[in-house]
């Protein structure tokens, strides 16, 4: 990923815009020296490719997870994202495991990770 600084278009890189005082769009403050810019990310083929399976993965977990309202679908949400913060190696044979079709059994395995129950 690469990040590049440019100016704001809203408030050209003064940090003030119309008058309301600070512009909204990159959070400047007229006052505040090097304020108007905002931070942009580019992000790579690879990046984007792997963006798009986590967000399928998630919407297909999501979509199962209707189907069972209560707290299994609480469960396997909250293990989603457990999984994804604390364990990397793991969320990304998961992304996989949703990508080869086995969406039940992710989401049943992700109910059981979210409860913490034992197997």
């Amino acid at each position: 990923m690469r990040t590049y600084e440019k100016k704001c278009r809203r408030c050209d890189g003064t940090g003030y815009f119309g008058s309301r005082g600070g512009c909204f769009g990159c959070g400047g403050n007229a006052q505040v020296p090097g304020t108007g810019y905002v931070t942009v990310r580019v992000l790579t083929p690879e990046e984007k490719a792997q963006n798009a399976l986590e967000l399928g993965a998630r919407k297909a977990v999501a979509d199962i997870a209707t189907k069972y309202p209560g707290d299994p679908a609480f469960y396997a949400l909250q293990g989603f994202t457990k999984l994804e913060t604390q364990e990397p190696e793991r969320f990304a044979k998961l992304i996989q495991s949703v990508a080869n079709g086995r969406i039940l059994q992710v989401f049943e395995a992700l109910v059981c990770y979210g409860a913490e129950c034992q197997h």
